[in-house]
């Protein structure tokens, strides 16, 4: 009975392996048709957002966690700041929305907030959140024209563009990291002078623990002669 049952279920596997071995490549090509389709068909358009020109300074308020692979900055082609903004019809646009608030009449803060209830269930966002996933589609681009001023907490991320104080902000970038650097090895130097400290310290102590042990035996002796 025992050795029926084993041959029923080997027989039973069989079966299951080669089903699965005949329908994986089937359904691997059917899906990658799909998604090859998919990326062929399916365009992100982005909503483009200007920034008047006016506004001489951009105040890029955003953790830098949030720039990479969110916000790219790119050279404007010309005197004109703005964003193109690629998350309005993916579900990203559920997640974040870049802000754009203005300060005073020369200035504009660049920065996000959470946006909540806004999901939108449907075929074409969901096609549109695949193809901006597998083909890396950056939540939005910052463009900078030259003559731009920024305030931002990490000018490295802005190398590769041209504005207006960026040698003052790498100027100041550079002085805050020596400044640091300096510190750095001050605490260093003042860790070791403690630790140099704190062994002599304990050398003395162990010479004084040493001496008063010879004079109780040196009075012990005497004691014993008397």
């Amino acid at each position: 009975m025992f050795k029926k049952i084993t041959i029923i279920t080997a027989i039973i596997f069989l079966v299951c392996f080669l089903g699965v071995a005949i329908t994986l490549p089937l359904g691997i090509k059917t899906t990658f048709g799909n998604v090859e389709k998919l990326l062929e068909t399916t365009n992100i358009t982005p909503q483009r957002i200007e920034i008047p020109s006016n506004i001489t300074t951009l105040d890029i308020d955003l953790n830098y966690r949030y720039y990479r692979g969110h916000l790219l900055p790119r050279q404007s082609p010309d005197d004109t700041a703005y964003i193109e903004v690629f998350n309005t019809d993916t579900y990203s646009s559920t997640q974040n929305a870049i802000t754009i608030n203005y300060i005073d009449e020369t200035t504009a803060k660049i920065g996000w907030e959470e946006v909540y209830g806004k999901l939108k269930f449907n075929k074409e966002t969901i096609n549109k959140t695949i193809v901006k996933e597998l083909q890396n589609y950056p939540d939005a681009i910052l463009y900078i024209p030259t003559r731009m001023n920024l305030q931002t907490d990490n000018v490295y991320y802005f190398d590769n563009i041209y504005f207006n104080n960026k040698n003052e902000l790498m100027q100041e970038e550079k002085t805050k990291e020596e400044q640091e650097q300096i510190l750095e090895q001050a605490e260093k130097i003042r860790n070791q002078q403690q630790e140099e400290e704190e062994r002599i310290l304990e050398k003395a102590e162990e010479i004084m623990e040493q001496r008063q042990i010879e004079m109780d035996m040196q009075q012990g002796a005497m004691d014993q002669d008397y």
